[in-house]
C-alpha cells in the first residue's frame, strides 16, 4: 500500500507559493510516497512557462481536475453560461481559469503518463488514463453504465473512491442497501482511496480527528477487510480543516508535519 499525499494539503498557501518541489521536499520528508498534484497557479505555471514540474520525479505519481470547472459543469447542468459561477467559493481563487487547468493538465499528462483524476463523464474523454472520482449520479453515469465503461478499457480507466463522497454516490443512485455488493464489483477497478478530513475537524489530535470522522473511517476499514491494498491519497487540508496549518501567508510546518506523520502511522497499522 502506497500513501499518497494531497497537493490540498498545502492550501491555501501552497496554491500560490510553493513550487511542486517545495511540495514534494515536504511530503517526503514526512513520509509520503508521492503526490497527487492539483493545478494551482503554481503548477500551471510551471508545467505551461517551464514545460516541466520542479518536482522530484519520483513523487509525481498523478494529478487532479482543478475545481473550478466544476463550476463550469454546474453552469452547463443549469443552462447558465459557463463563466457564470467562476470563483463563486474562496477556493476557485486556487486555480487559474478552467481552460488553462486543462491545457496544462493535457501537457502533464503527455510528458509524464500519469493518471488525472476528473469528477465528470464528460471530462474523461480528455485524459488517459483517467481516473473517475465517485460523488454523485449528476456526474452522469450509473452503476450499470459505470461498469461498462470500466470494462472498455481496463488499463486506462479506473475509479477512485472517495470516503466522505462515496456514501452520497452511493445514496443517489438507490444503491445505499447494497454497498457490499457494488463494492466488490468495483474493486478490481479502484486506482485509489481518497482517505479525507471532515468540515467538523477542530482539534489538532488525530485520535479526535478519527472520532469526527466514523463514516469516513468505517468505509476505510471496509475496503481494507475485502483486500484493498492500493494507493491512499490522503487528504486532510483547506477548506474542510477549522484550522489549517497553512493560511493565505502564514504556515505552521510542526504542526503540519505532526499531524501527517501521525496519520500515515495509523494508516500503516491497519
Amino acid at each position: 500500500m502506497s500513501i499518497i499525499c494531497s497537493g490540498r494539503n498545502f492550501f491555501p498557501k501552497g496554491a500560490w507559493l510553493y513550487s511542486t518541489k517545495k511540495q514534494s521536499d515536504l511530503a517526503k520528508e514526512i513520509g509520503y510516497e508521492g503526490l497527487n498534484f492539483l493545478p494551482t497557479w503554481r503548477f500551471v505555471w510551471e508545467m505551461l512557462i517551464l514545460g516541466k514540474l520542479h518536482a522530484s520525479s519520483d513523487m509525481i505519481l498523478s494529478a487532479h481536475r482543478d475545481w473550478r470547472f466544476d463550476r463550469v459543469m454546474e453552469a452547463k447542468t443549469r443552462n447558465k453560461p459557463p463563466w457564470f459561477y467562476q470563483i463563486r467559493n474562496k477556493e476557485d481563487w486556487l486555480f487559474p481559469p478552467s481552460s488553462l487547468c486543462l491545457k496544462a493538465l493535457k501537457k502533464f499528462q503527455k510528458q509524464y503518463k500519469k493518471p488525472v483524476s476528473v469528477m465528470w463523464l464528460e471530462d474523461t474523454k480528455n485524459f488517459s488514463p483517467v481516473v473517475l472520482e465517485l460523488w454523485d449520479k449528476i456526474q452522469g453515469i450509473n452503476q450499470r453504465q459505470l461498469i461498462t465503461w470500466l470494462k472498455k478499457d481496463r488499463k486506462n480507466r479506473g475509479v477512485a473512491l472517495d470516503t466522505l463522497k462515496f456514501p452520497g454516490w452511493l445514496k443517489s443512485n438507490g444503491l445505499e442497501n447494497k454497498e457490499n455488493q457494488v463494492l466488490d464489483e468495483l474493486m478490481p477497478y479502484i486506482k485509489w482511496v481518497d482517505y479525507r478530513a471532515t468540515r467538523k475537524f477542530r482539534e489538532p489530535s488525530l485520535a479526535v480527528t478519527i472520532e469526527k470522522m466514523e463514516a469516513s473511517e468505517r468505509l476505510f476499514r471496509l475496503l481494507l477487510k475485502k483486500g484493498y491494498r492500493g494507493d491512499v491519497v490522503v487528504e486532510f487540508g483547506w477548506p474542510d480543516l477549522e484550522q489549517p496549518p497553512f493560511g493565505i501567508l502564514d504556515e505552521d510546518l510542526p504542526a503540519f508535519k505532526d499531524r501527517h506523520e501521525n496519520i500515515i502511522k495509523k494508516i500503516k497499522d491497519y
